[in-house]
């Protein structure tokens, strides 16, 4: 997306930017849920299905990708049940409840984030750090893009968020590119979904999903 806006795309032809078509493209697939495919992991949607059911507890990693703009973000790691988190392979750990690392100690699993759900704060006081790359002005909020290891990890947020010593994420200020920030990750926002299948293993908030993701 970003190497498509960086050529332009009223010099390439095009006559909307390319968040655009995205956006027309969830747009439809969020009010369409009816006629869904037996590919997006729920069997087949029916009417029994609420946007918000899909959007908050997405069955596979295809949907949660999906559905939703900005798109969830995506990291690998293993479960670990002696501190109740998932071990990411830069050695961060991102926390999750006991009793799902009870159940699944030692899956290596995706972790979905939301990236609603994600907080700036200062470099080594959140979850993980992330070096900053730009923000988006959307109007109503801001949508912050910035690196984890060869990840591109998205935040957004209803305003430019503050860093502390005066220092707000935003345009016109003194964060640029490459500056390390940290990221902060509640575990009730955590989606996980099995490494190899995608499907989605932490199912009990929403039990008609159970026997389409198991």
């Amino acid at each position: 997306m970003k190497a498509v806006k960086a050529a332009d795309p009223a010099r390439c032809g095009f006559a909307y930017e390319p968040s655009v078509w995205i956006d027309l493209e969830q747009f439809s697939a969020i009010h369409n849920l009816g006629i869904a495919t037996n590919n997006n992991g729920y069997d087949g949607l029916d009417t029994t299905f609420t946007p918000s059911e899909v959007y908050d507890q997405p069955a596979p990693t295809y949907v949660g990708g999906f559905i939703g703009s900005p798109a969830m973000n995506f990291l690998s790691g293993q479960v670990d049940r002696g501190t109740s988190t998932v071990r990411l392979g830069s050695g961060d750990r991102i926390e999750i409840s006991p009793a799902t690392a009870a159940r699944h100690h030692g899956k290596l699993v995706q972790i979905g984030v939301r990236p609603e759900a994600v907080t700036m704060v200062p470099a080594g006081q959140g979850t993980l750090n992330a070096a900053f790359e730009f923000v988006e002005e959307l109007g109503a909020g801001r949508l912050y893009h910035l690196t984890f290891e060869d990840l591109t990890i998205a935040v957004l947020a209803a305003d430019r968020q503050s860093l502390g010593a005066g220092t707000v994420v935003g345009a016109g200020t003194v964060v640029g590119a490459g500056t390390v920030v940290g990221l902060q990750i509640p575990s009730r926002a955590v989606h996980l979904f099995d490494a190899d299948t995608g499907k989605r293993i932490d199912v009990s908030n929403i039990a008609r999903l159970e026997k389409v993701s198991a």
